[in-house]
């Protein structure tokens, strides 16, 4: 499972009300969610509204290797 959907679930919100919230296209959600997309990847303004929009910080939506 993904971190943002991880979170976005903890936050009880579905993908399209976390998309109005961080007004973000809601296709971003959905491909970062599934792999699709390298949330890794996304620009710096994207990330920033993701994680204020889900009260988390920018590295915990990333998907960073932790060895």
């Amino acid at each position: 499972m993904s971190n943002l959907k991880h979170f976005r679930e903890q936050s009880g919100l579905s993908q399209s009300k976390l998309a109005k919230k961080a007004d973000v296209n809601i296709r971003l959600i959905q491909s970062c969610e599934i792999g699709q997309r390298d949330i890794n990847k996304v620009q710096g303004l994207t990330l920033y509204k993701l994680s204020k929009a889900l009260d988390v910080k920018i590295e915990d939506l990333l998907q960073l290797d932790k060895n």
